[in-house]
């Protein structure tokens, strides 16, 4: 009489251990998920880096050297990093400094000092896979 009372006790044991697997599944199946999508932000980024740095060696080109385009006030050009296509935009500003010296015999030192601004982004803020960098630098022409 015994044996027929413990008829269904497997079943229930055997219930809560798939229970148990599969949320242990569900939880490992989203920390991998986290991870590679850290992963893929993290390429992301550093690609965005790229692009505004390749955007600010432009603009310092164009303000620095002799015959080139000059200190644009904006601009805007697409830039390919890795595949991925970011809209650059530069900024440059321009102060221009006198040095008076000394001597009578000397020339007085005009020179300008530009403030170039590199900014690169991919998608809209609102995306999931948005990223964007802004680097900023100070040059001069002075000799």
């Amino acid at each position: 009489m015994r044996a027929n009372q413990q008829q269904g006790f497997t079943i229930v044991a055997a219930i809560f251990i798939l229970v148990v697997l599969s949320t242990l599944a569900m939880y490992l199946v989203n920390i991998s998920g986290s991870v590679h999508s850290a992963a893929s932000m993290t390429q992301l980024s550093t690609k965005a880096y790229y692009a505004a740095r390749s955007g600010l060696e432009w603009g310092v080109h164009n303000a620095i050297y002799p015959g080139a385009a000059g200190c644009a006030a904006s601009t805007t050009f697409p830039v390919s990093a890795g595949g991925i296509n970011f809209t650059t935009t530069v900024n440059c500003t321009s102060t221009t400094v006198n040095e008076a010296n000394d001597t009578a015999t000397l020339a007085d030192d005009t020179y300008s000092i530009y403030t170039i601004r590199s900014t690169s982004r991919f998608g809209v803020s609102t995306d999931f896979d948005y990223a964007a960098r802004t680097l900023t630098v100070s040059a001069t022409n002075a000799p």
